[in-house]
């Protein structure tokens, strides 16, 4: 599949698309806040769960970054 800087360009101007984004910027933060409230207020701190809380909010901000190229790269490297 073939991904063009101007087909990119109308997907991101989708309202749709910027709907998801909100909600993707919402959940990146909400996972920040819990990470930073088991850090913070837990007397015993469990690392997997701050790594689960810091794991989701990295993903939701990539989504949030990716562009033309890098997702095209995504979708050509499952293809080989």
């Amino acid at each position: 599949m073939r991904i063009t800087q101007e087909t990119y360009e109308e997907w991101l101007a989708n309202p749709v698309t910027e709907i998801v984004f909100q909600v993707l910027t919402k959940l990146a933060a909400e996972e920040k806040s819990e990470w930073l409230a088991e850090s913070w207020d837990q007397e015993r701190v469990d690392p997997i769960r701050l790594a689960y809380h810091k794991g989701r909010a990295e993903a939701f901000s990539e989504l949030l970054v990716a562009d033309a190229a890098s997702i095209e790269e995504q979708l050509n490297a499952d293809s080989e």
